[in-house]
């Protein structure tokens, strides 16, 4: 779910991201997205030939550079982080119809002590995925009251 990046924006803004469609309409809308120095989407963000401004230092300072005309026009957040620093920066809105996906898989450390459950947990993930559990779960992320 860290690889589906969705962007918080101003809200004003949401026409302009409603006129982009793909990768080729941001890329020539020359907004600038925010990142973290050191964070590995700045690779992404640079080989899809996106501009970027990284913010070198405490990244939280993104949230109060993100501007319809400024230096930064847009955050992309996972899924996983998105609901929650909206409602913390409430000058700032979800973007409304895009998600930028790329692969980020995480991956699970065991303890020697906790071995035994790596097939139980493979086997289960698996399972999930194939019955489009996954799926449906990731769709539904923050639809949850």
């Amino acid at each position: 779910m860290i690889g589906k990046r969705i962007l918080l924006i101003p809200p004003e803004r949401q026409n302009k991201f409603d006129t982009i469609n793909n990768l080729e309409d941001l890329q020539q809308s020359i907004m600038v997205a925010g990142l973290g120095m050191n964070w590995y989407d700045i690779d992404v963000w640079k080989m899809n030939q996106l501009p970027v401004h990284v913010e070198d230092g405490e990244w939280r300072t993104l949230y109060s550079k993100i501007s319809s005309d400024g230096e930064v026009n847009y955050f992309p957040r996972g899924m996983t982080e998105i609901v929650n620093e909206a409602e913390q920066n409430d000058h700032l809105a979800i973007e409304q119809r895009l998600m930028l996906v790329y692969d980020n898989d995480f991956n699970f450390y065991l303890s020697e002590s906790a071995d035994g459950y790596q097939m139980a947990i493979e086997k289960t993930l698996q399972r999930a995925k194939a019955s489009g559990f996954m799926g449906t779960l990731i769709e539904n992320i923050g639809n949850t009251p």
